[in-house]
């Protein structure tokens, strides 16, 4: 009997549907089959359906899991981050074992990219295995307490062309409404261009200037770069698939040939300015004095200056920005602030120092911790099963923990939850202040990450962070506008915690008398 070309196609069609569905039904099959508690959700798209068609963020979608009344009273369950089974973990004593304890076991991160986009491969946040821990050692020296110390007078002098820009805007008044993160970020363009790349991006004075654009354009979420960002994270083998990658055509070309041609320049000239670039040039040159077998590409040295770009442009700004907001709505803590650096001013002869915005302002340390509580860069921490072996749960449980399984820690839930703080959504610095600082366990708080692989850059972006709010609240009182959002709802399309709307503030002249 032969069967027609539309049988045939027929044919096929069920055949393939039918081998779909029974993937999918043995696929999520996989936690109830090993009894552990997991969410259902729908094929392929998994736990971040609606986020993946724009229902919902990133940041809504794990904390709806986190709170989910299924899993209130449990320690971790299981969950499909797309089509791969995924384990999300609650309990701070196991979240303790995986980022401190047992870190040998879960040395990676979840995304990351390959040979056709090295700095999405080979930077320090997304690498794995052994080149992340020879990038680690080679780059700490760079954020030593020293080397913050040498960078502070470049932050300090573009800290200056921010206040002079915004005494531009409000010249004819004696006060200046603005988008306040609009302008930080081309505060921490410039600065990160100073001392990642030494070039003077001029982004204050010239917001179209080439280095401001591109580092606008890496955060500039339109859907499709969401989607990009979301799948180099969580998702890497649709990076590979798609040919995604960390940075656009036109901004990776940009990364290559500046970061090429600045360690040329220095090379050549012999200056040093103890910045990223000569760090750069040090690790180079100690391989090939060293003879190292392999030693690092330059486009791996290049992925390091890149993605410090990408992590210390928007994080500052965007901490620093909350800041100022939610100081604005509490005048009290605004008042407290002043009162303590122009403390520190006065011991200082006025001159803001390092040692001033790092050391003598411990209560403003406390209303940062507090933003990045609230507002945390991240919504989770991810780690991936690096034993061949699997890892066991026990005393937790029998469950062995797959190589190379996902593993997800949500701290925007966490931090915001009443368990662990009380009256979680109130913006209260006295939490962290030195007679309460010990009821917070530090695995409940993690904004930087903590164990090996937390975040390299902590220092420096406080140090940017303080710097700018210090700089602004030196000469300025800042306060709420009728634009300025009550509450803040955080973009849907964005990997990183952000206002949906711009968050416009007052700032009203009034300098510290020193």
């Amino acid at each position: 009997m032969l069967f027609s070309g539309t049988e045939i196609s027929c044919i096929l069609a069920g055949t393939i549907l039918i081998f779909i569905l029974y993937w999918c039904n043995q696929r999520l099959s996989y936690f109830k089959n090993l009894n552990i508690p997991y969410l259902t959700s729908f094929p392929f798209l998994g736990a971040l359906t609606e986020a993946v068609i724009g229902k919902k963020g990133l940041y809504e979608c794990i904390d709806d899991i986190y709170r989910n009344p299924q899993f209130k009273n449990e320690q971790f369950f299981g969950i499909f981050m797309f089509h791969k089974p995924s384990l999300v973990i609650k309990d701070p004593e196991i979240i303790k074992q995986v980022l401190v304890k047992d870190f040998n076991n879960f040395e990676n991160h979840v995304g990351g990219s390959d040979d056709h986009d090295p700095i999405g491969r080979d930077n320090l946040f997304l690498s794995k295995d052994g080149l992340w821990r020879n990038l680690r050692k080679k780059l700490t020296p760079f954020f030593t307490s020293g080397k913050m110390k040498s960078m502070f007078p470049f932050l300090d002098k573009i800290g200056d062309n921010l206040l002079e820009h915004m005494d531009k805007m409000s010249s004819s008044e004696n006060c200046v409404e603005m988008k306040v993160k609009d302008k930080l970020s081309l505060f921490t363009t410039d600065v990160i261009a100073s001392v990642a790349f030494g070039v003077d991006a001029n982004g204050l004075n010239n917001p179209k200037s080439e280095f401001a654009r591109i580092s606008k354009m890496i955060f500039d979420f339109t859907f499709r770069r969401g989607f990009e960002f979301t799948a180099l994270f969580l998702l890497p083998e649709v990076t590979k698939l798609f040919n995604f990658k960390m940075f656009t055509k036109e901004g990776t070309e940009f990364m290559e040939k500046t970061i090429t041609h600045v360690m040329d320049e220095r090379e050549k000239s012999k200056i040093s300015r103890n910045d990223l670039i000569d760090t750069l040039i040090e690790i180079k040159n100690s391989e090939m004095k060293n003879n190292e077998e392999q030693p690092l590409p330059i486009e791996t040295l290049i992925a390091q200056a890149s993605v410090f770009l990408s992590a210390g442009h928007e994080t500052s700004s965007g901490t620093a920005t909350f800041t100022l907001y939610e100081i604005a709505k509490r005048q009290d803590i605004q008042d407290r602030v002043r009162a303590e650096i122009q403390e520190a001013l006065i011991k200082n002869d006025g001159k803001l120092t390092y040692d001033t915005v790092m050391h003598e302002t411990p209560y403003l340390h406390q209303v940062l911790l507090e933003v990045l509580r609230i507002y945390p860069v991240l919504p989770f921490l991810d780690r991936e099963c690096t034993n061949p072996n699997g890892y066991s749960l026990k005393p937790y449980s029998d469950f062995i923990i797959p190589y190379k399984m996902p593993i997800f820690i949500p701290i925007y839930g966490i931090q915001r939850d009443e368990k662990y703080f009380e009256d979680p959504l109130k913006f209260d610095p006295e939490r962290f202040s030195p007679e309460n600082i010990h009821k917070i366990s530090t695995f409940t708080n993690l904004p930087f990450g903590t164990g090996n692989r937390s975040c390299i850059g902590e220092r420096f972006g406080l140090m940017q962070s303080k710097t700018a709010v210090i700089k602004i609240l030196m000469n300025y009182r800042v306060e709420m506008t009728d634009e300025t959002p009550m509450e803040i709802r955080l973009a849907k399309n964005a990997l990183v915690i952000q206002s949906e709307v711009p968050i416009v503030l007052r700032f009203v002249k009034d300098r510290i008398d020193e």
